[in-house]
């Protein structure tokens, strides 16, 4: 085969789809979709009286294993005791070994670093496991390894500070740890030497970053920002799950001194955490059962098992008299709340619904039946140490099963336990729909739990944020709600974006005084919601609230007003509302009028504009968006107009030029006249503006950063490298604020580096791009998976233009496409269309006919019915003329490259036909509505990337 040289015409075509689409969709120019094409179990015998006998007396030969940091008065029998990672019941998988070398040769001060590591991985990956071996190498190496004691541990990391040999710290749970700052002001307060501190956790997201901005500054310094890669999962495939399983499975049987049975895992198709595994082969080696285990069922067989072995204990007679359900709600009462002393202990119980009324003595005896079920957790009397993820996990199970329990715990938990028991409920949460629901129930028969649940949500530990949000809508008022509701920062703001907006719309609604500086904080939220289904509601529902404020004697609460509904106007349009958006638009603009020329103005008058092109009005919304300019005033104010107005030119002029060249002129239809060369001009007096004027923040480099890259979709070329320049530099001093648009700057530089020969260079930009729209997508799913599969789209172009393979990139595309448009169907249709049809043209050219057979007929069908059960997609007849052009491409090659052009001119001329019949039915069409430049750049696209590549592989 031939090497691959794109033809000018496939990378026109790449250029297309490549360049300009990160631009337009940031500044708002086009609707999203446009922008990327621009851009168990089986039945068991019952457990023998023997095994029972035999697994006892093992447990209890090995008391007090754990050591250091644990109180050992408690019997290590049941599975839940044996998933402890301190016990070394399974040997490390030395899978890990690159990690635990790279730790290792930290802590022994061999490799330049730090002094505070950052061990982050998802529940259950096996960091613990991790710590635990390490802190065993460094022994044989003559290092102290400790492990810190909840709220113990800013003694024990001053002692270890204070050390001149090479010594370790380790923090567990760090994200839960309460007197973090402190353990590492003690830890920083001189410098470190040869001492390490390890912190272990989940993620450090907020939390941490909430945490840093705490610290004194000297300490704040010396501590890493952002963590390295978090632990992967071992269980990358069938074959590896089942190879851990029965590993796990012999040592479990060995630890109880039983024969393995003839267990086997039914692995899944993904990766799981690898503890979960060990969690199936535990309760099937404790059961001795043979046969198949499911992963989805072995949690809930292993919480099965560990209530049955409660309720049988003979200590347990204390208890059982009054239900399993008190034992259930005893035991997750200790393990979510716990208590310091006996007394406290007693207390707690006390106040459970089927044990209120006990005496004394009998609730501590239950007490201590408690105490002895787990290890516990100095300084606490009663605080049940257990993996954590095993801990949300049953707390999810017991509440599906109990659902009144979460009240029962709302009304049973001291005050000084409400955080702890909110963090664990919330970490539940993320398991178990019911658990939500749990969750809220508690919140609203005890409200002074919502100081916990943000405190949770704040520390991004659980996905609550919509259910605290809607408790907190849901209270009045009161002083009492008003108290717990904490003032709202711009860390609550992306991180919880729901909890935030809800604390402000309360705390706007109970306002007597000013509510100016509430306005101001109300409209940063909206916008950080701008992108949920929720958030155009939450505008509306602010905007009359804040109409209802003007109505009441504050007429300088108009320009907050206009603002809200610019940006309601925004999300309307986003959401596919074009009518509703074009109200709020036209509202938006008549409040802001009294502030005509300012930059809030500018940005209404522009979103107008935005509205009236989404809405098929071209020439309103291009005067608009001249209105804007002429009536700019002030240097910023006129750049911000002129670059949404020249951008908007320069745009759709690069559409006509797509059409002129492969549809035979247009010189007949006045819509088609090429506007690149006004708004090229309009560009460059808004960078001039830009340069020459001091830079006023975010908002000027944004702007700048916009200008730049939309001058260079109007062939200055120099401009895109430039503005990613720009964007890395400002990025790496804001704190990742640009991430987004470099993303956008670096695809829109694919199509100029594959035509000057440098394809290696535009598939590691547009790799670079997927990596970072894929961190923000992991940070906020609902606002950036869509970019994410926009990103994989340009990835997978990029990587067939220069490998001749997608590699990949465009299943995941078409995986994520599916999962968004099954999610919100009439937002991401266009979406998925573009990912299928994108699709459709690579594999055609690869010769895997029948597989962009397949994409095609799905876009057809995607056409019949956009997911709400109609045919109202407005581009449905784009996509089924689109795939006839397919079609006939795909039935095989044309003899020459003539050929092959003379038949795709006939083909886009039969479109432009049919585009004018459409026009006539009332379907908008070019130069009407973004769905018109969606065909266009669909012909282009599809069509000449497939004829000159399947030439090119042909000849």
């Amino acid at each position: 085969m031939k090497p691959f040289r794109p033809s000018a015409v496939s990378v026109a075509a790449a250029g297309l789809a490549l360049a300009g689409g990160g631009a337009a969709a940031l500044a708002n120019f086009v609707a999203w979709p446009v922008a990327v094409v621009l851009g168990a179990g089986s039945a068991a015998a019952a457990l023998g009286a023997a095994a029972v006998v035999r697994r006892g007396e093992a447990a209890r030969g090995r008391q007090g294993a754990l050591g250091d940091g644990t109180d050992s008065a408690y019997d290590v029998d049941g599975p839940l005791n044996a998933l402890d990672p301190r016990l070394e019941v399974v040997r490390f998988n030395h899978a890990r070994h690159r990690e635990l070398t790279g730790l290792r040769a930290w802590a022994l001060g061999e490799t330049d670093g730090p002094a505070v590591w950052l061990l982050a991985g998802e529940p259950g990956a096996g960091k613990t496991r991790l710590a635990v071996q390490l802190a065993g190498d460094l022994a044989e190496h003559g290092v102290a390894a400790s492990w810190a004691r909840p709220e113990r541990g800013a003694a024990a990391a001053g002692l270890v500070g204070e050390r001149t040999a090479p010594s370790l710290l380790i923090v567990d749970d760090a994200d839960l740890a309460p007197d973090l700052a402190d353990v590492l002001t003690a830890f920083l307060r001189e410098p470190a030497g040869k001492a390490r501190l390890l912190l272990v956790a989940r993620d450090f997201g907020g939390w941490w970053l909430r945490l840093c901005a705490s610290l004194p500054s000297g300490v704040a310094a010396a501590v890493p920002i952002v963590a390295p890669a978090p632990l992967g999962p071992l269980t990358v495939s069938p074959a590896v799950q089942r190879q851990l399983f029965r590993q796990a499975l012999r040592a479990y049987s060995v630890w109880w001194e039983l024969d393995p049975p003839a267990a086997t895992l039914a692995p899944t198709g993904e990766p799981v955490p690898v503890g979960l595994v060990h969690a199936a082969a535990a309760v099937r080696a404790w059961e001795s059962q043979d046969g198949p285990i499911e992963l989805g069922a072995a949690l809930e067989a292993l919480f099965a098992a560990e209530e049955e072995r409660w309720h049988d204990d003979e200590r347990a007679a204390v208890i059982r008299p009054y239900g399993r359900a008190a034992v259930r709600a005893a035991v997750v009462a200790a393990v979510v709340a716990g208590a310091p002393d006996d007394d406290a202990a007693v207390d707690m119980l006390g106040r459970i619904d089927d044990l209120a009324g006990l005496d004394d003595i009998t609730l501590r005896r239950i007490a201590l039946w408690l105490r002895s079920l787990y290890p516990q957790q100095p300084p606490d009397w009663l605080s049940p140490r257990l993996p954590m993820y095993l801990v949300e996990r049953y707390v999810a199970f017991a509440l599906t099963r109990q659902p009144t329990l979460a009240a029962t715990l709302a009304r049973a938990v001291p005050e000084s336990r409400e955080a702890r028991m909110v963090t664990a409920l919330a970490r539940a949460a993320r398991h178990s729909a019911a658990t939500a629901t749990a969750l809220r129930e508690a919140l609203l028969v005890r409200p002074a739990l919502l100081r916990g649940a943000i405190a949770a949500v704040r520390a991004a530990s659980g996905p609550v944020d919509a259910v605290v949000a809607e408790v907190v809508a849901e209270l009045p008022p009161t002083a009492e709600t008003l108290a717990v509701l904490p003032v709202v920062t711009p860390l609550d703001i992306r991180h919880a974006p729901r909890t935030a907006l809800a604390v402000t719309l309360h705390r706007l609604a109970a306002a007597t005084d000013d509510p100016g500086p509430l306005l101001e904080t109300l409209g940063t939220v909206l916008l950080a919601v701008a992108d949920d289904e929720a958030g155009y509601a939450a505008t509306v529902d602010a905007a009359a609230l804040v109409r209802g404020f003007v109505a009441g004697g504050h007429p300088g609460l108009a320009t907050p007003l206009g603002l809200m509904l610019t940006a309601l106007a925004r999300q309307l349009a986003a959401a596919g509302r074009p009518a509703e958006a074009l109200i709020a638009a036209e509202d938006s603009v008549a409040l802001l009028a009294a502030a005509a020329g300012s930059q809030d103005w500018v940005q209404a008058m522009t979103t107008r504009a935005m509205v009236l092109h989404n809405s098929g009005r071209y020439e309103p919304a291009v005067q608009c968006a001249a209105e804007a300019v002429e009536g700019a005033a002030g240097p910023t104010a006129r750049a911000r107009a002129l670059v949404h107005h020249g951008g908007r030119l320069v745009l759709h002029g690069q559409e006509i030029r797509a059409y002129r060249a492969y549809a035979g002129g247009a010189e007949d239809l006045p819509m088609f006249a090429d506007p690149t060369a006004d708004g090229r001009r309009e560009l460059d007096e808004a960078i001039e503006l830009l340069e020459a004027g001091s830079p006023a923040g975010s908002d000027h480099e944004t702007l700048l950063a916009d200008a730049l890259m939309l001058r260079a979709v109007a062939g200055a070329m120099d401009d895109g490298e430039r503005a990613i320049e720009l964007l890395r530099g400002w990025d790496a001093a804001g704190g990742s604020r640009y991430e987004l648009r470099l993303a956008a700057a670096l695809t829109n530089s694919i199509a100029d580096l594959i035509v000057r020969n440098r394809g290696d260079e535009a598939v590691a930009r547009a790799r670079e791009a997927v990596q970072i729209v894929r961190r923000l997508a992991q940070q906020r799913p609902e606002r950036f998976r869509h970019w994410l599969a926009a990103t994989l789209l340009n990835l997978a172009t990029a990587e067939f233009f220069v490998h001749h393979d997608e590699r990949g990139a465009m299943a995941e595309a078409l995986d994520l496409g599916h999962e968004l448009r099954r999610a919100e169907p009439a937002q991401f249709s266009g979406l998925l269309a573009a990912i299928l049809l994108n699709g459709s043209a690579i594999l055609g050219a690869m010769r895997r006919e029948t597989d962009a057979a397949r994409l095609c007929d799905e876009c057809l069908a995607l056409g019949a019915d956009d997911g709400t059960g109609a045919s109202s997609m407005p581009h449905a007849v784009s996509i089924a003329l689109a795939n006839v052009v397919m079609n006939r491409i795909n039935a095989g090659p044309a003899p020459n490259l003539l050929a092959a052009e003379e038949e795709t001119r006939r083909i886009v001329v039969d479109l432009r036909t049919a585009l004018r019949d459409a026009s006539v039915r009332g379907i908008p069409t070019l130069g009407q509505s973004n769905d018109g430049v969606y065909t266009v750049y669909m012909v282009t696209l599809l069509i000449f990337p497939t004829l000159a590549s399947r030439m090119a592989f042909a000849a």
